[in-house]
């Protein structure tokens, strides 16, 4: 059964290009402050998670942070940036080892940042007090997993005016699909960015109240794919899907 996909926090800020780790921790802390109740009830108690290797009793042994408990992370994250850089190596470690060792995943969070990421652990550890990091982090990918990339391919540059936002097809597809369901956009999705789908992130920009960039920046995933509810099925695989280039399609 594949899990819901989880919900997301507002608040979140524009951010092109690669984000250094400080300026993950930023946006963490700009997020925390506008966290809504969209956000703490992220359904990660609710989330069945996918199997796992463990002994014959479904036991195992987390490492590091993952030994950590909720509150631990609560208490880090009220000292300031510096106690929480740890936290989020061993989150990136956590997932680059879910993407290695599990099939038909590329990547388990292709357009989650850090800070998107410690955000939604944070939403949740704050009524979770006693609970493992590494059940968390656990749940938090069996709740991607949906909207997972399931193959390597290149991500395409969307650009409006002086801003451009680098995302892969099949994210930029599922975001398509998310806009027709909200009634924004017409057409078949087909990973490809163009006039339609800028001006259809726009209205549903303007419908959330945040910056109208026409991009498929952070903030905007975020909320979108709370709004709407994710695919139950597994995506297919990139650079297979879709219409793209085609008259028909939603670009």
């Amino acid at each position: 059964m594949r899990p819901p996909a989880i919900a997301a926090a507002a608040g979140f800020r524009l951010r092109c290009g690669a984000l250094t780790y400080v300026d993950a921790m930023r946006s963490m802390f700009q997020l925390r402050k506008t966290l809504t109740s969209l956000a703490l009830a992220i359904a990660l108690g609710g989330v069945a998670t996918s199997a796992m290797a463990a002994d014959s009793q479904g036991r195992y042994l987390p490492k590091g942070f993952g030994l950590d408990r909720c509150k631990d992370f609560s208490a880090a994250a009220k000292q300031g940036e510096e106690k929480v850089l740890p936290i989020a190596s061993w989150l990136n470690g956590y997932i680059t080892a879910f993407n290695t060792f599990n099939n038909d995943v590329y990547d388990v969070a292709p357009w989650q940042r850090e800070g998107v990421l410690l955000s939604i652990i944070a939403g949740y550890c704050d009524t979770h007090a006693e609970e493992p990091l590494a059940t968390v982090a656990q749940k938090l990918m069996a709740s991607f997993m949906p909207t997972r990339l399931s193959n390597l391919s290149q991500p395409i540059e969307a650009k409006s005016g002086d801003q451009t936002v680098r995302v892969f097809p099949e994210v930029l597809k599922q975001a398509q699909d998310a806009l027709i369901k909200e009634g924004m956009l017409t057409g078949t999705s087909d990973g490809s960015f163009g006039p339609k789908t800028k001006t259809a992130f726009e209205s549903f920009q303007a419908k959330a109240g945040i910056k109208k960039s026409g991009l498929p920046d952070q903030e905007t995933l975020f909320r979108l794919f709370a709004d709407v509810s994710a695919p139950t099925g597994a995506p297919p695989a990139a650079g297979t899907s879709g219409n793209a280039g085609g008259k028909s399609g939603a670009n």
